[in-house]
């Protein structure tokens, strides 16, 4: 009996301990949603193990204190040793309160102290991404993303991810997203969330965000459904992506890091057809497109007015792009929208030469004008240009418009050309002879 007896009031105690406990934990709620800083003080520092007290569903003191934006409380909270990962009966931390509340500082301090940013709630799967992303909060959003290093690959358990959510495609979801606020600048922000430290040569932070799964070619052909023309940021519009936006800098290391990451090396921009191979191209950028065609770029791609890059470094005679493309080219005769070559584009001799021998470019190919590589030698004034060409049999196509180039070399006092053009019309006399 006395066993017994002692049992039970043992479990009356420990009944009643819980009452009290449940009743003081009530009382810490209470002045967190009342403000009341000195209560929250008070008890906690009378009894510091309630810090981590739970209610029936499960949440702390420093959960209701970031879905409040009670920062100060937070602060203390965090201070004594609240647990900042804690959960409540549904999944949900305080990270993800803060998230869904846009309070940014609170989101901040509980990064600073070790909150898990990929944590996941259910029974959805969100993380603290996906809960700033449904409501809009772009502040949050980028600190969960740059300062938390949130995975931006995650999806949730129906297979959403953060574009699906930022589109507002998660009509399956409890949370429907299809009403989102700030939808165009949360789409502009992850299309663009590679563009700023590229454009800064911040390698280190573009090789985090790659990391975290940000997509090395952000610009989607959706994201222009979602906005009017006017309001997207400038690459959206002309289709521009990271790596052309390296490329165009010179920088190296940082082309490297995108091309390592999978960046498509032959995307073209919408506004004027370049691709990453061709802006290295124009601007004697060696090293880089060294670095494109060992990725595969092709060489052969044209722009909207059907310039190859071959074409763009002969006519501004860079030996060592034109060397670096030759081996790659599939189109050594590929023809502008007006008929040009590269060979007839040539700026002299030494890229032509450098075509002929080793592109093995046609020499008697006429542009839509029917004017050959040796008419546009001529009207060059360059003797060796015009030797070269006779050396490799080219002949013209428009007898008067070839004597026309000679009389104006004759006349403008170019001797040697003249005299190459000379031996060039007497040689064709000889043969026209022959042949009747």
């Amino acid at each position: 009996m006395r066993k017994l007896f002692m049992k039970k009031t043992i479990k009356l105690l420990f009944g009643f301990l819980l009452i009290q406990r449940s009743l003081m934990a009530m009382d810490l709620f209470d002045a967190i949603k009342t403000e009341k800083f000195d209560s929250v003080r008070a008890l906690v520092g009378e009894h510091p193990d309630m810090v981590n007290s739970k209610d029936r569903d499960g949440r702390t003191a420093l959960l209701v204190s970031a879905s409040l934006g009670r920062l100060e409380m937070a602060q203390f909270l965090v201070e004594q040793r609240a647990d900042v990962n804690a959960k409540t009966l549904a999944g949900v931390t305080a990270l993800m309160e803060a998230s869904s509340g846009g309070f940014l500082p609170i989101v901040q301090l509980l990064l600073r102290n070790g909150a898990h940013v990929d944590s996941r709630k259910g029974p959805g799967g969100e993380t603290a991404l996906f809960v700033a992303m449904g409501k809009g909060d772009l502040s949050c959003v980028r600190e969960l993303v740059t300062t938390g290093h949130a995975d931006l690959r995650i999806c949730d358990y129906r297979g959403h991810s953060l574009w699906d959510v930022a589109r507002g495609k998660c009509r399956h979801s409890k949370n429907h997203f299809t009403a989102l606020p700030n939808k165009v600048e949360l789409i502009r922000y992850l299309n663009r969330i590679l563009y700023d430290p590229v454009d800064k040569g911040d390698v280190a932070l573009v090789q985090q965000l790659l990391g975290q799964g940000a997509s090395a070619d952000p610009l989607e052909e959706e994201f222009i459904t979602h906005a009017s023309i006017s309001s997207l940021p400038e690459e959206a519009q002309t289709g521009e992506t990271v790596l052309m936006q390296a490329t165009a800098a010179g920088n190296i290391e940082m082309t490297k890091t995108l091309l390592a990451y999978g960046a498509n090396v032959d995307a073209r921009r919408k506004d004027n057809g370049e691709t990453a191979i061709r802006i290295a191209a124009q601007k004697g950028l060696v090293e880089i497109a060294q670095e494109l065609l060992a990725h595969g770029a092709n060489v052969d791609i044209p722009d909207n007015h059907g310039y190859t890059p071959l074409m763009l470094a002969s006519i501004d005679n860079i030996v060592g792009i034109v060397r670096a493309l030759l081996p790659h080219t599939q189109a050594i005769d590929a023809k502008n929208k007006d008929g040009k070559t590269a060979l007839m584009l040539a700026a002299n001799e030494v890229i032509a030469q450098l075509l002929i021998d080793e592109g093995h470019a046609n020499v008697n190919l006429a542009d839509n004008a029917g004017k050959t590589n040796l008419e546009y030698a001529a009207q060059l004034g360059n003797a060796q240009l015009v030797a070269l060409l006779l050396q490799h049999k080219a002949r013209a196509g428009m007898v008067k418009a070839f004597q026309s180039a000679f009389a104006r070399q004759s006349a403008e006092g170019f001797i040697e050309t003249a005299k190459e053009l000379s031996l060039y019309m007497a040689l064709e006399s000889l043969r026209g002879k022959k042949s009747a």
